[in-house]
């Protein structure tokens, strides 16, 4: 069975990489659409977003023992759901890293 990570088109979907606990990063969400945290070694964790737009995010505040490098990624709840539930994560995919400066796809 092919897992979501191998299944997904990841081009499709934006995220902002944090390599240590100091960065921050803007990552813009749309309606309809989950934040989850990939990191190697966990299992995927899915936060609710209170209202699209743009936010900074400090991934230490939010997973204080998060294990870097992450990626913040934002997807479709139904995509998000399908990672909470697969296992942890054996590498990190190759996602379009988010625009810095409007925090949206690039």
């Amino acid at each position: 069975m092919t897992s979501i990570l191998e299944a997904s088109d990841w081009n499709s979907y934006h995220a902002a990489r944090f390599d240590s606990p100091a960065d921050v990063r803007r990552i813009q969400f749309r309606q309809g659409e989950r934040l989850v945290i990939l990191a190697v070694g966990e299992v995927p964790v899915v936060c609710d977003i209170h209202a699209p737009g743009v936010y900074s995010v400090d991934i230490s505040t939010q997973r204080p023992r998060a294990l870097f490098p992450a990626l913040l990624v934002a997807v479709p709840s139904g995509v998000a759901y399908l990672l909470a539930h697969g296992g942890p994560i054996q590498a990190l995919p190759a996602i379009p890293s988010a625009d810095p400066h409007t925090g949206g796809p690039a």
